[in-house]
């Protein structure tokens, strides 16, 4: 019977540390995918943002409909209003989601890279301005397309 009963401790234990294992991975994507999700979140959010700035006028703070000749890019990246901390001399912004970094700017649209904390792959917002039609076209990509 001794026999017996330490099998089944064995295979008891066996069974536990495969179900942590498990556990332990289905935690990390959840993560993963949740700081994914919430960098979306951000960059949709700087588009949104972007759109209004655009259309504003210069001595409202706006881009008078070009962001390449009426802003820098570092007083465009403050008018997106991004949570976190603006890097003093370049366009960067950091917060507990990402790395985000306005580059292309051009007078219709610019591009937007965050590199997230959790996710892997870079996201890669893409805005501009159609001037045939008037609508904004934006391409959200990352490196897991």
């Amino acid at each position: 019977m001794g026999q017996q009963q330490l099998l089944v401790i064995v295979l008891v234990a066996i069974i536990v540390g495969i179900a942590t294992i498990i556990a332990i991975n289905t935690f990390g994507s959840n993560m993963e995918n949740k700081n994914r999700d919430a960098v979306q979140e951000d960059l949709l959010r700087a588009a949104s943002a972007a759109q209004g700035v655009w259309h504003r006028i210069e001595s409202l703070g706006g881009a008078g409909q070009d962001f390449e000749n009426s802003m820098t890019p570092k007083l465009l990246m403050e008018r997106l209003h991004f949570s976190g901390t603006i890097d003093p001399d370049a366009p960067i912004v950091t917060n507990e989601n990402a790395v985000y970094v306005l580059s292309d700017i051009e007078a219709n649209g610019f591009t937007l890279t965050a590199t997230p904390a959790l996710w892997p792959f870079d996201i890669i917002l893409v805005l501009e301005r159609d001037t045939d039609t008037g609508s904004w076209i934006y391409e959200l990509s990352s490196g897991d397309d």
